[in-house]
């Protein structure tokens, strides 16, 4: 017996839904589908979350968390010196844009599609870098006089955009970004450029 059959129903279709999210990203989606792999019937899906908008909402809030506490989480290492701390905190961002491609892409659908930035997600991310800032006591800019909060949206930048196209960059540079070798020795060589060691 699989770990999703065993689940209640509510949940199987909660995370058969974030699984089609990730392997083939919003557009396909149909309560249908959704039915289907989660292996139970429309009126289930209905009952349980009363339409596919506010499933797909759901799915979107509950992975948002899920890929947001890591890299927070690596911020919180006392043990570790600024730099380190922060070096983590960015590998665990690009993780979590490698391991979840369909729903890093979903959270930006909204906002890239139909220009709508109002989305749980631009909020979340705004509040997101907001604690960020907070927890970077001690880590100095190579530019003494730059401002810290386009600094960081620079390497913010930098950082997200290869995992959302892991393999964008294969023709040009031999980059595939779904190598984590590779994301660690660009994340070093990046925040070596913005930030004193």
């Amino acid at each position: 017996m699989s770990k999703q059959t065993a689940l209640p129903t509510r949940e199987k279709i909660l995370e058969t839904t974030i699984d089609l999210i990730n392997r083939e990203g919003l557009r396909g989606i149909t309560t249908r589908k959704i039915s289907s792999a989660a292996g139970v019937n429309i009126a289930s899906i209905n009952y349980h979350f009363r339409s596919k908008n506010a499933l797909i909402q759901k799915a979107l809030a509950e992975t948002l968390e899920a890929l947001m506490k890591m890299p927070a989480e690596s911020l919180d290492r006392t043990d570790l010196d600024p730099q380190e701390r922060l070096l983590n905190f960015f590998l665990a961002l690009m993780e979590g844009g490698i391991a979840w491609p369909g729903v890093a892409k979903a959270y930006l659908y909204e906002p890239l599609m139909k220009n709508n930035y109002e989305t749980p997600f631009v909020r979340r991310f705004n509040d997101f870098i907001a604690e960020l800032m907070s927890k970077l006591k001690g880590i100095r800019f190579k530019n003494g006089d730059a401002n810290p909060r386009l600094v960081f949206i620079q390497v913010l930048s930098a950082a997200i955009f290869p995992v959302l196209m892991p393999r964008l960059f294969c023709g040009f540079a031999g980059a595939d970004f779904s190598d984590p070798a590779l994301r660690r020795a660009y994340a070093v060589d990046l925040l070596a450029r913005y930030f004193e060691t």
